[in-house]
């Protein structure tokens, strides 16, 4: 016995249009090959489910229009204030910073703890810009030579211990001169609160 969505493609064979009749049959053809009665059946269903669920149902539909006329009339109630009302999250952030008078000690603080973690210091490069409003940015370039050991208690220390300081890039390369160690160039941004008008 033939399934039941198999035994409605049976009566394409009864189609007086010869095209139409053609294109079913191949429709027919790639069911049977390829997907099978279970996988057609199943298409018809999701088929008229997306039926009955897109427009079908004009209760839904009802619904949904009532909810967004109730959401439009509760946002033109809402009385609204000048822009920037409130106070600017950005001045928060600006209040931990140390200021930019403080760069020198930071700085020192900088190079004492890449003495203190073994590493070697090189040759750095300073340079300040001024960012956005209220803030400095210190761009530091150091060069530094060790083992990754102890370049990884550095950066960890540094980070960890002065939330003002940002690692942009790191550069690693083998140690020419010394076996087994590395030559690192490390490119930071430290940020300053800037308390000059």
């Amino acid at each position: 016995m033939k399934a039941p969505a198999l035994m409605t493609l049976d009566l394409i064979g009864q189609l007086r249009w010869p095209r139409l009749r053609q294109q079913l049959a191949a429709l027919r053809w790639v069911a049977r090959r390829h997907v099978g009665w279970a996988g057609l059946l199943g298409a018809l269903l999701c088929l008229a489910a997306a039926g009955l669920w897109g427009g079908l149902d004009p209760a839904l539909q009802a619904r949904r229009a009532a909810a967004l006329r109730s959401s439009v009339g509760q946002l033109e109630r809402q009385p609204l204030g000048p822009a920037g009302a409130g106070p600017d999250p950005r001045d928060a952030a600006r209040a931990d910073l140390p200021a930019l008078a403080e760069r020198a000690a930071l700085v020192r603080t900088l190079l004492q703890q890449a003495e203190a973690s073994g590493m070697a210091t090189g040759r750095s490069a300073y340079t300040v810009q001024a960012q956005a409003p209220a803030l400095s940015r210190l761009r530091v370039t150091l060069t530094l030579g060790g083992s990754y050991a102890q370049l990884r208690k550095f950066v960890g220390s540094t980070l960890n211990g002065m939330p003002n300081v940002a690692l942009d890039s790191m550069q690693l390369a083998r140690s020419e001169e010394r076996p087994g160690e590395i030559d690192a160039t490390l490119r930071l941004s430290l940020f300053f609160r800037d308390d000059q008008p």
